[in-house]
């Protein structure tokens, strides 16, 4: 069981909390509060298969005629969230516990 160097957190497609975090490798692993058939419990640690980026713009809400719909991030903004299936999941700053396989 390795530590986790970085993680990062938010919500999956189904509306389930998500955990993405990286051991010190580079492997990245992914897990998800969900209702294992008796009650709500985090799953197992899983590799994670796809592509994990950094995002460079965010589309706005309001999208006027005249207005950029997209918004530029500063490169520390980038390094503290992450773009992974679809779901943006933000990093986590409070200090690690996670034992990864």
């Amino acid at each position: 069981m390795a530590k986790a160097i970085r993680a990062y957190e938010g919500y999956n497609s189904f509306f389930n909390k998500t955990e993405v975090a990286q051991r010190d490798d580079g492997v990245w692993f992914h897990r998800s509060f969900a209702n294992n058939g008796y009650a709500k419990a985090w799953t197992k640690w899983e590799k994670v298969n796809s592509e994990i980026v950094h995002p460079q713009t965010l589309n706005d809400i309001q999208v006027y005629s005249d207005a950029n719909s997209k918004t530029e991030l500063s490169e520390e903004v980038k390094q503290s969230m992450i773009i992974w299936d679809k779901n943006k999941l933000n990093l986590i700053k409070r200090p690690l516990k996670y034992r990864l396989p």
